[in-house]
C-alpha cells in the first residue's frame, strides 16, 4: 500500500499491469511527470502580516501556474492553525471560496462541513492543517501551495501527493519557503 495512490486507483493499477487481486502496489518515488513542482522564495514585506503574505502568494503562484491550475481545487497547507483560520477568512472577504480545515481547534461537524463544501465548489479553496493532507483523496485538486509549513520531510511528501489523483489529471505543487529555507 502507498500513502500517495488513492484506494479507488489501485485496482485500475492492478489491471493495467495485469499483476493479482491480492498484490501490493509500492511506490518508490515522487517522480510523477503530470505534477509540476516550483519552489517559491518568499520574504515578508515591511509590516506585511503572515496572512496578507498568503493572500499575496496565492495570488503569485496562480499567475505564475499554467492557466488549468487554477480551474480545479486549491490546497494551501500551513502549519498553524490559526493561519489556516486567517487566511480563510482573508480570501473569503477578497471573494474566493474558501474553508479551513484544522483538526485540533475544530470540532468534527465543522470539519466535515467545510471539506463537503470545498468538495462540491470545483474552484474552491481550503486552508489546511496536514490533517488533511494524510488518508485523504479529493478528485479535480489542481494546486497544490505548501505556505508557511514546517521542514518536516514527511509532512512535506504527503503535500506533494495531493494533485493529480485520478487518472487524467494534471497539478502544480508551490513549496513556499521563507527565511534559511528560501536561498
Amino acid at each position: 500500500a502507498t500513502g500517495t495512490l488513492p484506494p479507488v486507483a489501485a485496482g485500475r493499477v492492478l489491471h493495467r499491469l495485469r499483476l493479482r487481486d491480492d498484490a501490493r502496489l509500492v511506490r518508490g518515488s515522487i517522480d510523477r511527470p503530470d505534477v509540476t513542482y516550483f519552489r517559491v522564495p518568499l520574504e515578508r514585506g515591511n509590516g506585511e502580516s503572515l496572512v496578507a503574505l498568503g493572500v499575496r502568494t496565492l495570488a503569485i503562484v496562480r499567475h505564475a501556474a499554467p492557466a488549468w491550475a487554477s480551474e480545479g481545487r486549491t490546497m494551501v497547507f500551513c502549519t498553524y492553525t490559526s493561519t489556516a483560520h486567517n487566511l480563510a477568512a482573508a480570501l473569503r472577504a477578497a471573494g474566493k471560496s474558501a474553508w479551513a480545515y484544522c483538526s485540533r481547534t475544530m470540532e468534527l461537524d465543522e470539519r466535515d462541513h467545510n471539506h463537503r463544501a470545498w468538495q462540491a465548489a470545483p474552484c474552491g479553496v481550503i486552508c489546511c492543517t496536514g490533517s488533511l493532507g494524510t488518508g485523504t483523496s479529493t478528485a479535480n485538486v489542481r494546486l497544490v501551495v505548501c505556505f508557511n509549513f514546517d521542514a518536516d520531510p514527511t509532512e512535506l511528501l504527503q503535500h506533494l501527493g495531493r494533485p493529480a489523483r485520478e487518472d487524467g489529471e494534471r497539478g502544480v505543487v508551490a513549496m513556499c519557503m521563507t527565511g534559511q529555507f528560501a536561498v
